[in-house]
């Protein structure tokens, strides 16, 4: 699933982080972590975001504790889940462009609704 958000262009621009560092450039440095560590899977050890936030201060300039980046790293994938859920609606599509949603009204109306029961 990390590999997905990471070449899923619409939600790197959907969802960036705050501290100044964007979903893109979190979700690589994990990424080439996870290949490092030869992690499989999305259940990824303490240790490995105790690694991941020295790398990120490192390379980005950009600090965290590892409960931080955890907690960016579950909410991230959360907004993922929502917004893939949201896209593949049948009757949605996606403006990459304009980073919008288009959907006939009922549609839109539905999706509100569910996000609203979401927060």
């Amino acid at each position: 699933m990390v590999r997905k958000l990471v070449h899923n262009s619409k939600i790197i621009n959907f969802y960036n982080m705050s501290k100044r560092i964007s979903g893109q450039e979190l979700l690589t440095v994990i990424i080439r972590l996870k290949n490092d560590f030869k992690v499989d899977g999305n259940v990824l050890p303490i240790h490995f975001f105790q690694k991941a936030t020295s790398e990120i201060a490192e390379e980005l300039g950009v600090r965290f504790s590892w409960s931080e980046l955890y907690e960016r790293f579950q909410s991230f994938e959360q907004h993922f889940i929502l917004f893939d859920d949201v896209v593949n609606t049948t009757g949605v599509s996606w403006n990459v462009d304009f980073n919008t949603m288009a959907a006939a009204t009922p549609v839109r109306e539905s999706i509100l609704k569910l996000l609203f029961w979401c927060v």
